[in-house]
């Protein structure tokens, strides 16, 4: 996957994708670490968040790397 992007899920704030750990780990307020353990989960999430890694080449770009 050449393209890869982290898809978080939201019920209320909705989906967004992310190039790196840090930006995700900032806009949900929590560490990047606590993501990377996540992930590494059977049901990767946190709380209502829902982590995945996904191929980013038909993702539009204004869904990458929003700013709170």
């Amino acid at each position: 996957m050449e393209n890869k992007l982290l898809l978080i899920e939201h019920p209320v704030r909705g989906d967004w994708y992310f190039t790196n750990l840090q930006k995700a780990a900032d806009w949900v307020g929590i560490s990047r670490t606590l993501i990377v353990y996540s992930i590494g989960k059977k049901n990767p999430g946190y709380k209502d968040y829902k982590f995945q890694w996904v191929d980013g080449s038909d993702v539009i770009y204004k869904y990458i790397d929003p700013v709170k």
